[in-house]
């Protein structure tokens, strides 16, 4: 991948900090050079389009540009990219802009992934040289929920995902269950953030739990490498399948713990009463080879710190 030049790099941010306040004093202008960049509003529940005029000519000058405009703070609105991503590098071949970022991008929870992969891919297929944008992570494709590879990304992708077409997406407080220092107790932790209404508040739950606790103290029970391949509740029992990765828990936390972070974080709703938990579709599995998955699994307290 062609690196970045950091020094235009560098002057184009510069450039761009020094007539921030001009460019929006051109919000509806007209000009063939004129594109949308795309932010969040000032609630974070849709993206939110700000005119800007491009001052670059060739293919690569304009991708800097946008890359730096895009990360500057604009009135009434906010930025869509979170200034700990940073681009590593980029390539542009034919209309296919591929974009390697950091490992950062990998710790965005689900939402906000959404709205920056949206508001790079609407931003960037206004140029005429891009069509489609694929999203690498240290040279890898990144994955969405489903371990798609999020390469051929076009503007039509995310049509559905603009303005008031977002009231899928709601507010929600839920509570963690993760492990002590130690691995031999659980801590609560609670967490507010937005989730997709169309998909279960079950798979939220056991998503935050893989990306990890935010308060200190607190520690991971899951592998961060697990992916969930289904989870579905039916007369009170919540039915969680994983992939393969989850069976590399890790070894500084009991599998106790491991697995009652999931139990008592899902049967905290009150539609859950029970959970079974499968690997790969299969119940007649032991997490390393001690606690056996083939059965019920109920809320237990005893193992809290106290």
């Amino acid at each position: 991948m062609r690196q970045i030049k950091n020094i235009s790099f560098i002057c184009v941010c510069i450039i761009c900090l020094t007539i921030m306040w001009g460019c929006e004093e051109q919000i509806g202008s007209s000009s063939e050079n004129t594109i949308n960049l795309y932010y969040l509003n000032e609630s974070g529940t849709a993206l939110k389009t700000v005119s800007y005029e491009l001052k670059s000519e060739a293919p690569e000058d304009k991708i800097n540009e946008i890359m730096c405009a895009m990360r500057e703070s604009r009135k009434d609105v906010n930025k869509a990219i979170p200034d700990e991503i940073k681009f590593i590098s980029y390539e542009l071949s034919g209309q296919v802009l591929s974009l390697n970022m950091d490992s950062a991008y990998l710790n965005l929870d689900s939402i906000s992934e959404i709205f920056v992969r949206a508001a790079v891919v609407l931003t960037f297929t206004q140029l005429d040289e891009v069509s489609y944008v694929s999203f690498y992570v240290n040279n890898n494709p990144v994955k969405d929920s489903n371990g798609d590879a999020l390469v051929m990304i076009s503007h039509s992708d995310f049509i559905d995902k603009v303005g008031g077409t977002l009231n899928n997406y709601e507010n929600t407080t839920v509570t963690l269950y993760y492990a002590n220092y130690s691995g031999n107790k659980l801590k609560t932790e609670i967490r507010t953030g937005m989730y997709d209404s169309s998909q279960p508040i079950e798979q939220y739950i056991v998503e935050q739990l893989i990306k990890g606790p935010a308060e200190e103290g607190n520690y991971r029970t899951l592998p961060q490498n697990s992916n969930i391949r289904s989870i579905s509740t039916n007369n009170g029992v919540c039915y969680i399948d994983f992939d393969s990765n989850f069976l590399s828990g890790a070894s500084s936390v009991k599998d106790e713990i491991m697995i009652y972070s999931i139990v008592n974080s899902l049967t905290e709703l009150s539609h859950i009463n029970k959970v079974q938990i499968s690997v790969n579709g299969d119940i007649d599995v032991e997490l390393h080879n001690r606690f056996s998955l083939n059965q019920l699994l109920v809320r237990d307290l005893s193992y809290m710190e106290n």
